[in-house]
């Protein structure tokens, strides 16, 4: 079973609070989330739906197709499922729901519903189902629910990133500049060292990705192919950018971070320079009661002051939890105001003068004080340097 994390009893407080009678949550992200399972197989499974109805008072149920549920059960932290036939159609969810609800609510009642993620036709027939029901957009509630992590949620995201970020080093370690390991297979080393630390690299949204050289100039070097790696060497003197992107007990990590073949020229030094100092000028705003878009407007003056190019299109950051990305987003459209609990990914990106993106992806805890790195395995105010041959 998915360790609880605190998460339950926030759910079941907020909705003591709200003016609803019970919620239906259909998007993905959000039933991992409420469940604890980790269902990352469902994206692919678009035939099949998952659903979580909690009622304000009475237990939560999870929907799913029958054979599912056993796995649900023993995988989350929701004991009790609904399981309808797979073969039903996709009314055959509807039905199953449809009848918790009215168990629950036999006189009708106010219901959330995540109506950004619940299709329209799903919409439509769940009003038709039950026409008793008043449904409301609950969107904004889960995303503020979401934003706020439990001290255990820390404590899970914190350990998940100091063992990606211990992956990545122990990968790194195997690298000898004179030997020209090539990018797929680095990629593949980050991957099984990750999974040494016991992570989860399996899923739609975890990869783990090398660019070097002419390759790094690129945030996806290999698109529109969905691939980790190509088959250039790692060639001495020039950058490489490892990524990973991994999970445990359904919640993640995002890292990035910087190699470079042999001593760093000059150039490479001034560069990887102003990308701390930009992590740094983030680091001394992010505290709580600043806004998101407020970090983003810090880190891009300090930019242009430093005559750093800022990679300015991804934004310089955002939340990370049960998805490997959330709300909110550091940018200059997210005007979230940033709270002490909330976890981040910082992100920084820059374009050093020979055309390579030098990139940092570091989790950050906003407490009461301010806002602290955590999972460090190195230092990383400066790159890594791999070793030569004897």
């Amino acid at each position: 079973m998915a360790t609880e994390l605190g998460v339950t009893e926030r759910v079941k407080t907020a909705l003591a609070q709200a003016p609803l009678d019970a919620i239906i949550v259909t998007g993905l992200d959000h039933v991992g989330y409420l469940t604890g399972a980790p269902l990352t197989y469902l994206v692919g499974a678009h035939d099949q739906r998952v659903l979580v109805f909690w009622p304000k008072t009475g237990q939560p149920q999870c929907i799913c197709p029958a054979e599912w549920a056993p796995v649900v059960r023993s995988l989350g932290r929701i004991p009790c499922t609904c399981g309808y036939p797979a073969t039903g159609g996709e009314q055959a969810p509807i039905e199953a729901l449809s009848c918790s609800v009215r168990a629950a609510l036999p006189n009708g009642g106010r219901v959330g519903i995540d109506l950004a993620r619940a299709p329209a036709a799903f919409s439509a027939w769940l009003r038709t189902a039950l026409p008793d029901v008043e449904w409301v957009a609950c969107d904004d509630w889960l995303r503020s629910l979401r934003m706020v992590k439990t001290a255990p949620e820390i404590a899970a995201l914190a350990d998940i990133a100091a063992r990606t970020d211990h992956g990545i080093v122990g990968a790194a370690h195997h690298v000898i500049v004179q030997r020209f390991r090539t990018e797929t297979a680095q990629a593949e080393e980050i991957r099984m060292t990750c999974c040494e630390r016991l992570l989860d690299t399996v899923g739609h949204h975890a990869v783990a990705q090398v660019a070097g050289g002419e390759n790094a100039k690129q945030v996806w070097p290999q698109a529109p192919k969905y691939s980790v790696g190509g088959g250039k060497p790692l060639s001495a003197g020039e950058w490489v950018r490892m990524e990973m992107i991994a999970s445990r007990d359904n919640y993640w990590s995002d890292a990035c971070r910087m190699m470079v073949m042999g001593q760093p020229t000059p150039e490479q030094a001034a560069t990887y320079a102003g990308l701390v100092a930009l992590r740094g000028t983030a680091l001394e705003h992010l505290r709580p009661g600043v806004r998101a878009s407020e970090i983003y407007a810090a880190v891009d003056a300090e930019s242009r002051r430093l005559s750093v190019d800022l990679i300015r299109e991804i934004g310089v950051g955002h939340g990370i939890g049960a998805s490997s990305m959330e709300p909110p987003y550091l940018t200059g459209a997210d005007h979230t105001t940033l709270a002490a609990g909330m976890v981040l990914v910082l992100d920084l990106a820059v374009r050093a003068p020979t055309g390579e993106i030098v990139r940092t992806k570091d989790t950050v805890i906003i407490a009461e004080n301010g806002a602290g790195i955590v999972g460090w395995y190195k230092d990383w105010r400066e790159p890594y340097l791999p070793i030569y041959d004897a």
